[in-house]
């Protein structure tokens, strides 16, 4: 893991009496649990269009998923801690914190768990959206600049095997704790082609959705009108940035993410916790007019099958189909950003 899950956890270590205090450790997840909920709760009370989004069932919601309290109440991963940070800088995103402030607050997820990459080209393409190129060279070099400095007690001693094992990039998970993929041999499931599928395949939707979703790019124009497009977007520092609506940069954070854990190569048990609060506004964001029951279904369904274990190929199919039916509706639904719901795009009225 990276060098600030090291500190984290030293911590712990040292206040926990060697680690032997259980007890105490789990009031402190417990704070950290009630926190992160809290962060998430603002982050969806942020957005506007309550007739979509109706708080009174979102919000329930986010409270009612046992596998999640379980991870951080019970089994006490790094992964609860990594993504209150992520929340918090995602709510400084939709509260228009600077870029480096929200960029800082990114670093110090990333530096417990690498799996926030998943979020970083939204952070990056809001960036650039919202501020221009400027705003994504800083998220990016307050991003190099915070990973070595963080690091550097483990770079002075080892670069090449702190930078090798805190991002692991190649690791292969345990297949027989894989939640996603057993209804796929385990010798298939594992393999470097697999891998390089699923990559081609995260980075495919990443760009449809950019393109074709949050740009209104028409594959008529061929490669000319891609190169117009890409034109408008490379600019430095936009004078007159745009506003946008908190559901619209909470669109863009959540499907980067959800994209990635469609086509991760293995999802054990902890992971859940990289999109379960993400889960209710992907459903009802969904452009299919799907009945209440069934959002409610499809959120039962992904949930029960991350209770169950072992894992098994019908859980495994039944997380898949859950997961594609929500990718597919997501695909078929006109953006925030542009369409039929383009006026939730609210430039920046200037002062007279």
């Amino acid at each position: 893991y990276p060098a600030g899950f090291v500190y984290i956890f030293a911590g712990f270590f040292k206040l926990l009496d060697e680690g032997k205090n259980i007890v105490m450790a789990q009031y402190i997840f417990l704070g950290l649990y009630l926190l992160e909920q809290f962060i998430v709760m603002r982050i969806y009370t942020k957005i506007q269009d309550k007739k979509r989004y109706p708080m009174w069932i979102l919000l329930p919601l986010l409270c009612l998923s046992r596998r999640n309290h379980s991870i951080s109440m019970l089994r006490l991963f790094n992964d609860p801690i990594c993504m209150l940070f992520l929340y918090s800088s995602i709510l400084m995103e939709v509260t228009s914190w600077s870029t480096m402030a929200v960029a800082t607050v990114f670093n110090l997820a990333l530096s417990i768990k690498m799996n926030v990459l998943l979020f970083f080209p939204g952070f990056l393409y809001i960036a650039a959206l919202k501020h221009g190129l400027k705003a994504v060279a800083t998220f990016l070099l307050t991003t190099f600049g915070m990973q070595i400095l963080l690091a550097t007690p483990f770079l002075l001693h080892n670069c090449q095997s702190y930078f090798h094992k805190a991002f692991e990039f190649d690791r292969v998970f345990f297949y027989k704790w894989s939640v996603n993929w057993h209804l796929l041999s385990e010798e298939f499931a594992v393999s470097k082609q697999f891998g390089s599928v699923l990559l081609l395949l995260t980075l495919i939707f990443l760009l449809y959705f950019a393109l074709m979703k949050w740009e209104d790019y028409n594959v008529k124009s061929g490669f000319t009108g891609l190169v117009k497009l890409v034109k408008t977007r490379v600019t430095w520092r936009i004078t007159e940035p745009i506003r946008l609506l908190p559901e619209s940069q909470i669109e863009i954070l959540f499907i980067c993410n959800f994209v990635g854990i469609i086509f991760a190569r293995s999802l054990h048990y902890q992971f859940y916790s990289w999109y379960f609060h993400t889960l209710p506004f992907l459903l009802w964001k969904c452009q299919w007019n799907f009945p209440l029951f069934l959002k409610v279904g499809v959120f039962v369904a992904i949930e029960l099958v991350w209770n169950m274990y072992p894992p098994k190929a019908m859980w495994s199919l039944l997380l898949m189909a859950s997961h594609v039916l929500i990718l597919a509706s997501l695909v078929i639904s006109p953006s925030h950003l542009r369409g039929e719901e383009k006026s939730l795009v609210v430039p920046k009225v200037k002062k007279e």
